[in-house]
């Protein structure tokens, strides 16, 4: 009985027990660990106070007996910009050039060479230390699924406050303080395997402050798209609405693996146009949107993108005879029981849900590049079989994610669309109206993250 009940709930089972696990992982790395600033080897960049001086090795430990404000970057994150710009370099010039118990150390977890760091801190004016990690430790040893991050460390080497993201002079000026009187909350960071970071940066990315906002989006567009409504959340909607997930998960895949191939190996050379696909990607939202509200066709614009499309699939099939794409027909089949071809999903939407998926993981990456490029980096000092694990794990958390989003709308768009269904137009209304103010966000988060724009 209970192998009967797997076997006919094997999709919700499946995408339930994989969102679990990558919770469970979530969960694990972020509770427990320590109060103690983990140890770590940096090199200088030599350029301190405005002056170019020696290069010089030291350890984390050096410094105990002064608070650390410790920035742990990369020199193409545009956030990351924002905070050394907006944040760090003001508490600097203002508060802490020439203090004796305050440094501030920015550290490379990307990749970046010593000259590329000098570089950025003379043409932006960033004169406290900058420094790589000689180990490639910090971006796990400080659990850093996401940067920028911001950590505070007392004169005793423990941690008293930690954040992702974006934050304001005025509160990092407040904890900096707080450590300094010894009245400093303290707080654990968990060291963590790079394994179980892939998984946890892989789930963050998804929940990117450059990806999240097309969620909305993707609701709309998947809405415009279906024809029939789901009755609820069950095995018969799940395989319905698997095919749809796959299609947009395999656009976030697309587009990892072009990182990987393309960035990891030129990181240097291309790194600094990634942050431009979120540009990219608002700009489109928002012409889609707009074309929805205006019922406009962009059948003229995507049709050179299609036969594109095409050409490259026919290619592909002449150069595999086919063979890659006939097992994933059939394992798509046998997963969701339905007679599955790539040729009919033309017709079912897919390849919109495809390109959406391509959209949202180059959104993404203007967020989370330089996280994935520094874990592919670090496992590659280990094995390739590594480096290979370290992507897969990434690409299936944020992939899982998607699927499994793209069937929680499923479940819920009979009592979505009836409520609509009664104007076609309201439905295309809503959802060039969500697109347009998803793509004008998109811009205008790259706009203010941007420096070299403002």
């Amino acid at each position: 009985m209970v192998p009967r009940f797997f076997q006919r709930n094997r999709v919700l089972l499946s995408v339930g027990v994989a969102v679990l696990l990558i919770a469970g992982t979530l969960v694990m790395m972020l509770t427990g660990g320590s109060e103690e600033a983990p140890e770590f080897s940096a090199t200088t960049t030599g350029y301190i106070g405005g002056v170019e001086g020696n290069r010089e090795t030291f350890l984390l430990s050096d410094y105990q007996g002064q608070v650390i404000v410790l920035d742990l970057m990369a020199e193409w994150c545009g956030p990351c910009k924002k905070v050394a710009s907006e944040t760090l370099k003001p508490l600097y010039e203002d508060e802490y050039r020439d203090s004796d118990e305050v440094v501030i150390i920015s550290v490379s977890v990307a990749g970046d060479s010593l000259d590329l760091l000098e570089d950025m801190q003379r043409e932006y004016g960033y004169d406290w230390l900058h420094v790589t990690d000689n180990d490639d430790e910090v971006i796990t040893g400080y659990n850093a699924q996401q940067i920028p991050k911001v950590v505070v460390i007392d004169q005793q080497g423990r941690i008293t406050f930690s954040a992702l993201g974006i934050v304001k002079q005025d509160k990092l000026q407040r904890e900096v303080e707080s450590a300094l009187s010894g009245e400093g909350s303290l707080e654990k960071v968990k060291q963590n395997s790079i394994f179980l970071m892939a998984i946890g940066a892989g789930a963050l990315s998804f929940f990117s402050p450059c990806s999240f906002p097309l969620l909305p989006g993707y609701v709309s567009f998947y809405l415009t798209t279906r024809k029939t409504g789901s009755k609820g959340l069950n095995e018969r909607t799940a395989r319905e609405a698997l095919p749809a997930g796959l299609a947009a998960a395999s656009g976030i895949l697309v587009v990892l693996l072009l990182l990987a191939l393309l960035v990891v190996p030129f990181s240097h050379l291309l790194a600094d146009y990634v942050p431009l696909l979120e540009l990219l990607v608002g700009a489109a939202v928002f012409v889609l949107g707009v074309s929805m509200l205006l019922e406009w066709s962009l059948e003229p614009l995507l049709r050179p993108l299609r036969q594109l499309s095409s050409a490259l699939g026919a290619a592909a099939g002449t150069v595999t005879r086919g063979h890659p794409t006939a097992l994933a027909e059939r394992g798509i089949r046998r997963v969701t029981g339905s007679n599955f071809s790539f040729a009919a999903s033309r017709e079912a939407g897919l390849t919109g849900q495809f390109w959406y998926g391509i959209g949202y993981g180059s959104a993404s990456a203007g967020c989370t590049a330089p996280v994935f490029i520094a874990l592919i980096l670090s496992s590659l000092k280990y094995t390739l079989a590594g480096a290979l694990l370290v992507f897969s794990l990434y690409a299936f958390s944020a992939a899982a994610l998607m699927v499994a989003f793209t069937l929680l709308i499923a479940s819920s768009e009979s009592t979505i669309v009836d409520r609509l269904r009664a104007s076609t137009r309201h439905i295309h209304v809503v959802g060039g109206a969500v697109m347009v103010a998803v793509g004008v966000y998109l811009v205008w988060f790259y706009l203010s993250t941007s420096t070299d724009l403002l």
